[in-house]
């Protein structure tokens, strides 16, 4: 480890050396007379580790300690009190300056190698898997919400179709969760004969990785399900999946996946609301047939807006588009006060068929209408993502 010792007083930096011992692991790159002395070594140097006099001139060490998270986040940096007494005293104040320990010039040898070395373990190397999720904007996961007003308007298949699309644009990165679902309808459609449900974390207080993905099967395209209630439990699924149940499967599927596509039950209760806040994106879908379908549209999308999600974080979807439709595109927009993003066309023959055979229409006839509207969909998506990523990086710069 390279370090840079800081003293207050004559022979502080010889105490520490002698402190540390005789050990090869231990490289003392400089040696720092005061608190701006220190900072600027610090910022020169970039050593492993800063042990770092508390009362010193110039700049005492928790000011030092914040100056170096500036300038050299990878240094750890480590407050060095007169005795144990006075560095059971500097706790809080180490914590508000970002040290990560308090030491003191009588701490036995070994103890004082060991805290150093532990304190280097534990820092976060740039190989690490978290540490390139969250540096990286391009990796920022992304959560879909598919969902209606009502039901009988082609939300699962939609929502089926959208996960598969996303599965082409990003090869085993994507995920999709039927939410409850009736009766396991997104198994049906992949002509999935899933082992598990979403039901089966009902029971359990903590979720991590190992729990969840044995919990999710994988189709042949390569798309992940977590599968809905293919029972009659699915009445009272609701009631016992609790927020934090959704909350610990949302935090452990975005460390996993890049793209979660979740199909969101038309019911608007609590859980539901929870996914839409917690939604980089929202297809909320509706068709043109009849004039409640519209008026229910308007009125969830009011809820939404309620909840303070942004209206470009909506994309208003219109399911079996026929221009023999009662209502029109633009008296929808005019009602919603929203620009519809995509147009499925009508095309029961081809939703039918594909239901039939267990094969969505964006693997069985990807040059049909509805599988054309569904990939412009997905493209509007990933056209979105990649805006974000590169404002995101813009800021960082």
């Amino acid at each position: 480890m390279r370090l840079v010792l800081c003293e207050n007083e004559p022979g502080d930096a010889d105490r520490l050396i002698q402190a540390l011992g005789d050990t090869t692991s231990v490289e003392v790159v400089g040696i720092a007379r005061d608190g701006l002395e220190c900072a600027m070594m610090v910022t020169q140097l970039r050593p492993d580790l800063a042990l770092i006099r508390a009362n010193m001139a110039a700049l005492d060490g928790g000011r030092v300690a914040r100056l170096n998270a500036l300038t050299s986040p990878d240094t750890i940096s480590v407050l060095v009190a007169d005795d144990e007494a006075a560095a059971n005293g500097l706790l809080k104040a180490a914590m508000r300056s970002g040290a990560r320990a308090v030491t003191h010039l009588d701490a036995d040898p070994a103890q004082l190698v060991g805290t150093l070395q532990e304190l280097l373990q534990l820092r976060p190397s740039r190989t690490d898997d978290d540490y390139l999720l969250v540096s990286d904007p391009r990796r920022l996961p992304v959560t879909i919400s598919v969902t209606g007003s009502k039901g009988g308007i082609g939300k699962t298949t939609t929502a089926t179709n959208l996960a598969l699309a996303m599965q082409q644009r990003f090869p085993g990165q994507v995920v999709l969760v039927d939410f409850v679902g009736h009766y396991g309808d997104i198994s049906l459609m992949l002509d999935l004969k899933p082992q598990n449900n979403i039901l089966d974390l009902a029971g359990l207080k903590e979720l991590d990785a190992d729990i969840v993905q044995p919990m999710v099967s994988v189709h042949s395209s390569g798309l992940h399900v977590m599968a809905g209630v293919n029972s009659a439990d699915t009445l009272t699924a609701t009631g016992r999946l609790s927020p934090m149940h959704v909350a610990g499967l949302l935090g452990v599927l975005r460390r996993i996946y890049r793209i979660i596509v979740i199909d969101v039950p038309a019911l608007a209760y609590p859980l539901s609301q929870y996914l839409y806040q917690r939604s980089t994106y929202i297809c909320l879908l509706t068709c043109l047939s009849d004039l409640t379908t519209v008026r229910s549209t308007a009125s969830l999308m009011q809820s939404l807006l309620a909840q303070r999600i942004p209206a470009n974080r909506v994309k208003l979807v219109v399911s079996r588009h026929d221009t023999r439709d009662t209502y029109s595109v633009a008296q929808l927009e005019d009602s919603l006060k929203h620009q519809a993003a995509v147009l499925i066309p009508a095309a029961d023959e081809v939703a039918t068929t594909a239901l039939n055979r267990g094969i969505p229409y964006v693997l069985g006839k990807p040059t049909s209408p509805p599988a054309m509207a569904i990939g412009h969909l997905a493209d509007l998506i990933v056209r979105d993502m990649e805006a974000a990523a590169q404002a995101a990086l813009g800021n960082t710069r």
